[in-house]
């Protein structure tokens, strides 16, 4: 009887388990395998898998929408990751630029404040980064 009892004790337990694992993985969205960019690409792989994750869940796509949505998040998100990469060094280039006139034209009191205007800057933003956490670090625009 105790055999019994703990086979069918064991059962149950997998049972349960079975039907939780189940429950779990048929509310999840597979976006992981949707976006694979790799490691170097990972701040917008997961902006666009959230992206995803966001629209399929309060849209209620269908399987077949969400299919489209997929390619059309893949292919769009890579040029725009293309076109960062490309901006990004330019953009930086003339910020150091200006500071660089800017400092140009100002007296040895005026420099030395504005010097301390860029560190202040500086460090505000990456208290705004740690402050915002992954979200910010991941956000395409934001992340650095």
């Amino acid at each position: 009887m105790d055999k019994q009892i703990g086979r069918k004790g064991i059962y149950a337990m997998m049972t349960i388990f079975a039907v939780g694992a189940l429950l779990v993985f048929s509310t999840q969205t597979p976006s992981a395998a949707f976006f694979p960019w790799g490691k170097d690409n990972s701040r917008y792989e997961q902006h666009y898998q959230k992206m995803f994750d966001r629209m399929a869940r309060d849209l209620i796509l269908t399987n077949t929408q969400r299919d489209k949505l997929q390619g059309i998040i893949k292919a769009k998100g890579e040029k725009i990751r293309k076109i960062h990469e490309e901006v990004r060094p330019k953009v930086e280039s003339i910020h150091n630029e200006m500071d660089k006139e800017i400092r140009a034209i100002l007296d040895p009191d005026q420099l030395e404040r504005f010097e301390k205007m860029l560190k202040d800057r500086e460090e505000r933003m990456k208290t705004m980064k740690e402050r915002m956490g992954k979200v910010m670090k991941d956000h395409p625009f934001m992340g650095r």
